[in-house]
């Protein structure tokens, strides 16, 4: 396989949201067809990657008739699990790959900045929108995605890598762009819970050491201190750094879960992250297909009083791990615990500890209940090239 064909790959689904021409969905479909003809050209897969991609191609069984939101719903499904098959085989050197992904992370900073000070407008040739959110509310821009909270969640996986990566440049780059310029609430928010997963594992290690030893050190009782104070620090700081923007008012509700469901987004986002889960389990797992979740919900509605309004009337679940429970069923549970899998094993070589990196998952379980659409290949892409990387040397 040529490296240009793999460069061009990275770079296609480092940015998924450009798609000239093409705006039938926020995904732009061009890293499909560079996918396909790397498959094409003869990229073997294992048996278990094959039964996973199987698996995702087998979801056109319960999706009925082949109409146009069928269709809509299929076709991400189907890239979710190539861009994990592909990340599982695809290899590249490693001082190459930082190069590539730190000029990818400036040029989406770059960007964000000029519709920050500039004009909030000017990229909306290449993307699904018609407008710049620059100003709106307190919210950041879109950069060159389709809206502030697709580009946090691009910050995230950029963070992940610099992580994994251990390259400081990267992180400290990614950083700027969830914070500065995406100031997305939902991405921010699962910032802080992978954050916050480091000090309290910390805490939960030395407590169940404690009561197995019946003692406990200075030094154990002091670490237990200093990594609660972190955690409360990091939600004081950032309520107050950032008082003007959007973010601010979520993170002074804290706790309360009535103010919480006030504010009409959140409201929305909790609905279809239950109704897609509770209706998945109360269906046993069978799949539901494509169409149906809208009114589905609108019928769960009348008897959840906290539900407000309720957004989705195009079919699309605002939950990543709800889509794939709601509309796959059982082979959407597969495919989500194979990418929980592979994230594993990304995180779990690099700080040899077991714990944490289970704890890690955990977290990155929780976030993948949010907004993240299925159709986003950036991230199983990624969380499987990690995966796998340490297995050989770059072909």
């Amino acid at each position: 396989m040529s490296l240009d064909l793999r460069v061009i790959l990275l770079w296609l689904i480092s940015f998924p949201y450009l798609q000239v021409g093409f705006s039938v969905s926020d995904v732009s479909p061009y890293w499909l067809i560079v996918g396909f003809a790397i498959v094409a050209k003869g990229l073997r897969f294992s048996v278990v990657e094959a039964v996973l991609f199987i698996a995702v191609l087998s979801s056109i069984t319960f999706s009925g008739t082949l109409s146009f939101a069928d269709l809509r719903g299929l076709i991400p499904a189907i890239g979710f699990g190539l861009a994990l098959a592909l990340g599982c085989r695809l290899k590249m050197d490693n001082a190459m790959l930082r190069r590539h992904l730190r000029l990818i992370v400036i040029i989406y900073i770059m960007a964000g900045l000029i519709q920050l000070y500039i004009n909030p407008d000017v990229f909306t040739f290449a993307t699904s929108r018609d407008f710049g959110y620059a100003g709106r509310g307190g919210r950041g821009v879109e950069s060159l995605t389709a809206e502030p909270t697709f580009l946090g969640f691009i910050s995230l996986i950029f963070i992940f890598i610099s992580y994994v990566e251990q390259d400081r440049r990267l992180m400290w780059l990614s950083i700027f762009l969830l914070f500065f310029i995406s100031r997305s609430s939902s991405a921010i928010a699962s910032f802080f819970i992978i954050l916050a997963t480091f000090p309290l594992t910390n805490i939960v290690k030395i407590i169940v050491n404690s009561f197995a030893l019946m003692k406990i050190s200075r030094r154990q009782l002091k670490v237990i201190v200093v990594n609660t104070l972190i955690c409360f620090l990091m939600f004081f700081i950032f309520s107050r750094l950032f008082q003007s923007l959007r973010i601010s008012s979520i993170l002074n509700a804290g706790f309360n879960i009535d103010a919480l469901l006030a504010f009409p987004s959140i409201n929305d986002r909790i609905s279809h992250i239950y109704a897609s889960h509770y209706l998945a389990f109360q269906n046993l797992l069978m799949p539901h297909g494509y169409n149906s979740f809208y009114n589905e919900i609108q019928v769960l509605k009348t008897q959840t009083p906290w539900m407000g309004v309720i957004g989705g009337a195009n079919g699309r679940i605002m939950s990543l791990s709800g889509s794939f429970l709601y509309e796959l069923g059982i082979i959407g549970g597969f495919i989500l615990c194979s990418f929980y899998y592979f994230f594993y094993k990304s995180v779990v070589q690099i700080n040899r500890d077991v714990s944490i990196s289970l704890v890690l998952t955990l977290a990155v379980a929780l976030v993948t209940l949010q907004a993240i659409p299925v159709g986003l290949p950036t991230l199983p892409f990624f969380v499987a090239l990690y995966s796998s990387r340490y297995k050989s040397n770059a072909k």
